[in-house]
C-alpha cells in the first residue's frame, strides 16, 4: 500500500557500483522493467543523475534529508520502515518482503496518534509506543498511520502499511535513527525521495518522502 513494490534498477545500479562490476559514484540507469509503486500510483521512472550508488557513513542522529512531499505523498511526511535486509543482499530488495513494525526497534516515547492512525486508535490520542533503543528519526512527530492493517487499509484488507508515517511541522529534519551505511535516492515529485541505511545487526531503515 505505502511506498515502492519495487526499485529493481536502482538497487542493481547500486549493486553494480558498490560490488564491483563497475564503480561509478554516479550513473543513469536503465528504465526499470517493473514498476514503482508510491503509494496508489504505479511510474516507471529513470533514476536520476544524483543518485549515491556508493554508500556513505553515517551516524546515529545525523541529519539525512528533510520531511516533504516527493512521491505523491498527500501531505508532508516521512515514510519509515525497517527491514531484513544486509547490504550485500541490497539487489533482492523488494518492499513487500521482509518489512519489521518499526516500533519494535524504536525507543520508548510518548507520542500523538492520529485518528484512524491504527488499528486501535479511533480518535486523536497521546501513547507511549516503542520498545527498542533506535533514536526516532524526527524530534517530536505526529503519528498518522501505524504499521500493518490500519484503520486506512480497512476497504483493501489485503494491502499493509509497510512502516510508519509521521509528520512534524514544527522540526521538519529527518535524522539517522542509528550508524549505518546510508545510500540516496533522488525521484523527483512523482517518484520520491528517499534514504536507505544499512546497520551492523542485518537490517535497513528506510526514508521516504524527502524534500
Amino acid at each position: 500500500m505505502e511506498i515502492f513494490k519495487s526499485i529493481l534498477s536502482f538497487i542493481s545500479a547500486m549493486f553494480i557500483g558498490v560490488f564491483g562490476f563497475i564503480n561509478p559514484v554516479i550513473k543513469i540507469a536503465p528504465t526499470p522493467t517493473l514498476p514503482l509503486s508510491i503509494g496508489n500510483t504505479s511510474v516507471s521512472p529513470l533514476i536520476p543523475t544524483t543518485n549515491e550508488f556508493n554508500s556513505k557513513p553515517v551516524d546515529r542522529g545525523d541529519v539525512i534529508g528533510i520531511m516533504g512531499n516527493t512521491g505523491n505523498a498527500s501531505r508532508p511526511k516521512l515514510h519509515f520502515a525497517v527491514y531484513n535486509l544486509n547490504e550485500s543482499d541490497l539487489n533482492k530488495f523488494n518492499a513487500d518482503v521482509g518489512h519489521l513494525n518499526p516500533f519494535n526497534f524504536l525507543r520508548n516515547k510518548k507520542l500523538f496518534f492520529d485518528s484512524d492512525s491504527c488499528h486501535d486508535v479511533s480518535k486523536k490520542i497521546e501513547k507511549s509506543v516503542g520498545t527498542g533503543n533506535w533514536d526516532w528519526p524526527m524530534s517530536n512527530p505526529i503519528i498518522s498511520q501505524c504499521y500493518g492493517n490500519t484503520q486506512l487499509s480497512l476497504n483493501n484488507p489485503d494491502e499493509i502499511n509497510n512502516g510508519i508515517d509521521m509528520y512534524d511541522d514544527v522540526d521538519t529534519l529527518v535524522r539517522a535513527v542509528e550508524n549505518g551505511n546510508k545510500y540516496v535516492y533522488r525521484g523527483g515529485a512523482s517518484e520520491g525521495n528517499g534514504v536507505l541505511i544499512f546497520h551492523s545487526d542485518g537490517k535497513m531503515s528506510l526514508y521516504w518522502h524527502l524534500q
